[in-house]
């Protein structure tokens, strides 16, 4: 089944074909959308070199250990912080 997706997804490049590693990808990309209340391209994350993923914004946030910026707006305050960090460990 050909699907289009809106991820820059080297997977999706090169095949041109969804698979289940894809699937995977785009669940988790999905997932970040909705714990971060962000597109996963978005006009902000052009203020960032090379115009940043949601993928590779919250893979920098980690890095910098900065992770709770990666969830929207109260979310970091109304639960535990361990439940929010396995969201991101998915």
């Amino acid at each position: 089944m050909e699907r289009k997706l809106g991820l820059h997804n080297l997977d999706v490049q090169v095949a041109c074909r969804a698979s289940e590693k894809v699937d995977v990808y785009s669940y988790g990309v999905m997932l970040l959308e909705l714990i971060s209340g962000k597109r996963a391209l978005e006009s902000s994350f052009s203020d960032h070199e090379n115009g940043y993923t949601i993928v590779m914004l919250v893979g920098m946030l980690r890095r910098l250990k900065r992770s709770e910026e990666a969830f929207g707006d109260g979310l970091w305050e109304v639960r535990p912080e361990n439940v929010l960090m396995d969201l991101l460990d998915l």
